[in-house]
Protein backbone atom coordinates (compact mmCIF):
# COMPACT_ATOMS: atom_id res chain seq x y z
CA UNK A 1 0.00 0.00 0.00
CA UNK A 2 0.91 3.71 -0.74
CA UNK A 3 0.94 6.04 1.87
CA UNK A 4 -1.92 7.63 0.52
CA UNK A 5 -3.79 4.35 0.91
CA UNK A 6 -2.78 4.33 4.99
CA UNK A 7 -3.83 8.18 5.54
CA UNK A 8 -7.30 7.31 3.37
CA UNK A 9 -7.59 4.15 5.89
CA UNK A 10 -6.81 6.21 8.54
CA UNK A 11 -9.06 8.52 7.57
CA UNK A 12 -12.14 5.65 7.14
CA UNK A 13 -10.84 3.74 10.57
CA UNK A 14 -11.56 7.30 12.72
CA UNK A 15 -15.30 7.45 10.54
CA UNK A 16 -15.68 4.31 11.49
CA UNK A 17 -14.75 4.07 15.39
CA UNK A 18 -16.82 7.34 15.48
CA UNK A 19 -19.73 6.21 14.45
CA UNK A 20 -19.44 2.84 16.34
CA UNK A 21 -18.87 5.02 19.61
CA UNK A 22 -22.26 7.04 18.44
CA UNK A 23 -24.29 3.76 18.49
CA UNK A 24 -22.43 2.62 21.83
CA UNK A 25 -23.86 5.60 23.34
CA UNK A 26 -27.23 4.68 23.05
CA UNK A 27 -27.14 0.40 23.82
CA UNK A 28 -24.05 0.93 26.32
CA UNK A 29 -24.34 -2.65 27.48
CA UNK A 30 -23.60 -3.99 23.14
CA UNK A 31 -20.22 -5.98 24.30
CA UNK A 32 -20.54 -6.83 20.31
CA UNK A 33 -19.90 -2.98 19.76
CA UNK A 34 -17.18 -2.27 22.20
CA UNK A 35 -15.43 -5.45 20.84
CA UNK A 36 -15.70 -3.68 16.85
CA UNK A 37 -14.56 -0.36 18.90
CA UNK A 38 -11.19 -2.35 19.98
CA UNK A 39 -10.88 -4.16 17.24
CA UNK A 40 -11.22 -0.66 14.76
CA UNK A 41 -8.77 1.63 17.06
CA UNK A 42 -6.15 -1.10 16.97
CA UNK A 43 -6.31 -1.30 13.18
CA UNK A 44 -5.96 2.40 13.44
CA UNK A 45 -2.69 1.80 15.39
CA UNK A 46 -1.10 -0.23 12.78
CA UNK A 47 -2.12 2.07 10.08
CA UNK A 48 -0.48 4.71 12.67
CA UNK A 49 2.49 2.65 12.59
CA UNK A 50 2.28 2.76 8.93
CA UNK A 51 2.58 6.18 9.25
CA UNK A 52 5.11 6.28 11.19
CA UNK A 53 2.98 7.85 13.68
CA UNK A 54 4.40 5.83 16.24
CA UNK A 55 3.69 7.93 19.53
CA UNK A 56 0.15 7.63 18.37
CA UNK A 57 0.15 4.33 17.94
CA UNK A 58 1.30 3.45 21.09
CA UNK A 59 -1.37 5.76 23.05
CA UNK A 60 -3.87 3.55 20.99
CA UNK A 61 -2.64 0.29 21.66
CA UNK A 62 -1.73 1.55 26.22
CA UNK A 63 -5.51 2.81 25.97
CA UNK A 64 -6.92 -0.41 23.95
CA UNK A 65 -5.02 -2.62 27.36
CA UNK A 66 -6.49 -0.47 29.60
CA UNK A 67 -10.06 -1.53 28.40
CA UNK A 68 -8.94 -5.05 27.48
CA UNK A 69 -5.84 -6.58 29.44
CA UNK A 70 -5.75 -9.30 27.46
CA UNK A 71 -5.84 -8.16 23.66
CA UNK A 72 -1.99 -9.60 23.18
CA UNK A 73 -1.46 -8.60 20.15
CA UNK A 74 -1.48 -4.85 21.29
CA UNK A 75 1.75 -6.36 24.04
CA UNK A 76 3.17 -7.66 20.96
CA UNK A 77 2.97 -4.07 18.82
CA UNK A 78 4.42 -1.91 21.73
CA UNK A 79 6.90 -4.57 22.50
CA UNK A 80 8.21 -4.16 18.50
CA UNK A 81 7.78 -0.52 18.87
CA UNK A 82 10.26 -0.70 21.67
CA UNK A 83 12.54 -2.72 20.34
CA UNK A 84 12.58 -0.26 16.94
CA UNK A 85 13.55 2.48 19.58
CA UNK A 86 16.17 0.46 20.41
CA UNK A 87 15.10 -0.26 23.69
CA UNK A 88 15.25 -3.97 24.25
CA UNK A 89 14.63 -4.72 28.04
CA UNK A 90 11.16 -2.29 27.71
CA UNK A 91 10.60 -4.84 24.65
CA UNK A 92 11.44 -7.95 26.66
CA UNK A 93 8.85 -6.79 29.02
CA UNK A 94 6.14 -6.24 26.79
CA UNK A 95 6.75 -9.73 25.16
CA UNK A 96 6.68 -11.50 28.62
CA UNK A 97 3.24 -9.41 28.88
CA UNK A 98 1.80 -10.97 26.15
CA UNK A 99 3.00 -14.36 27.53
CA UNK A 100 1.61 -13.68 31.23
CA UNK A 101 -1.64 -13.60 28.83
CA UNK A 102 -0.98 -16.66 26.96
CA UNK A 103 1.29 -18.78 27.57
CA UNK A 104 0.85 -20.88 24.04
CA UNK A 105 1.44 -17.40 21.89
CA UNK A 106 4.41 -18.69 19.71
CA UNK A 107 4.50 -14.74 18.50
CA UNK A 108 5.72 -14.27 21.85
CA UNK A 109 8.23 -16.43 21.71
CA UNK A 110 10.07 -16.00 18.59
CA UNK A 111 10.04 -12.55 19.22
CA UNK A 112 12.34 -12.69 22.54
CA UNK A 113 13.93 -15.56 20.49
CA UNK A 114 14.58 -12.65 17.92
CA UNK A 115 15.37 -10.64 21.16
CA UNK A 116 18.26 -12.96 22.33
CA UNK A 117 19.23 -13.81 18.51
CA UNK A 118 20.02 -9.86 17.81
CA UNK A 119 22.29 -9.66 21.21
CA UNK A 120 24.09 -12.82 20.21
CA UNK A 121 22.57 -15.04 22.59
CA UNK A 122 22.62 -18.16 20.37
CA UNK A 123 21.16 -21.08 23.16
CA UNK A 124 18.66 -18.89 24.81
CA UNK A 125 17.34 -17.98 21.25
CA UNK A 126 17.47 -21.21 20.40
CA UNK A 127 15.61 -22.63 23.50
CA UNK A 128 12.42 -20.06 22.54
CA UNK A 129 12.32 -21.27 19.03
CA UNK A 130 12.05 -25.16 19.94
CA UNK A 131 9.86 -24.04 22.78
CA UNK A 132 7.14 -22.95 19.96
CA UNK A 133 8.19 -26.52 18.20
CA UNK A 134 7.68 -28.49 21.19
CA UNK A 135 4.85 -27.17 22.92
CA UNK A 136 2.90 -24.92 20.23
CA UNK A 137 4.00 -26.06 16.60
CA UNK A 138 6.19 -28.38 15.21
CA UNK A 139 5.29 -27.38 12.22
CA UNK A 140 6.04 -23.15 12.34
CA UNK A 141 8.22 -22.60 9.54
CA UNK A 142 9.66 -19.29 11.47
CA UNK A 143 10.84 -21.30 14.02
CA UNK A 144 12.36 -23.91 12.19
CA UNK A 145 14.46 -21.49 9.76
CA UNK A 146 15.21 -19.60 12.68
CA UNK A 147 16.88 -22.38 14.59
CA UNK A 148 18.24 -23.66 11.29
CA UNK A 149 19.85 -19.45 11.72
CA UNK A 150 21.00 -20.61 15.55
CA UNK A 151 22.66 -23.35 14.29
CA UNK A 152 24.72 -21.70 11.17
CA UNK A 153 25.71 -18.73 13.61
CA UNK A 154 26.86 -21.33 15.71
CA UNK A 155 29.21 -23.44 13.04
CA UNK A 156 30.02 -19.82 11.68
CA UNK A 157 31.70 -18.98 15.16
CA UNK A 158 33.01 -21.76 16.01
CA UNK A 159 34.85 -21.54 12.30
CA UNK A 160 35.68 -19.07 13.20
CA UNK A 161 36.66 -19.17 16.86
CA UNK A 162 39.05 -21.98 14.97
CA UNK A 163 40.86 -19.76 12.63
CA UNK A 164 41.25 -17.03 15.52
CA UNK A 165 42.90 -19.86 17.33
CA UNK A 166 45.42 -20.30 14.95
CA UNK A 167 46.20 -16.61 14.04
CA UNK A 168 47.13 -16.53 17.38
CA UNK A 169 49.10 -19.72 17.69
CA UNK A 170 51.17 -18.64 14.13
Amino acid sequence: MTIENYERAKEYFEAAEAKLQEDLEGDLCDSKLSSYVITMRYNLARCLEHLCLFEDAEVLYKGILREQENYTDCYLRLGCLARDRGQIYESSVWFKEAMSVDQNNADSWVLIGNLHMSKHEWGPGQKKFEQVLNKMDKEDAYSWVSLGNVWMEMLFNLGRKKTDDRSLDG
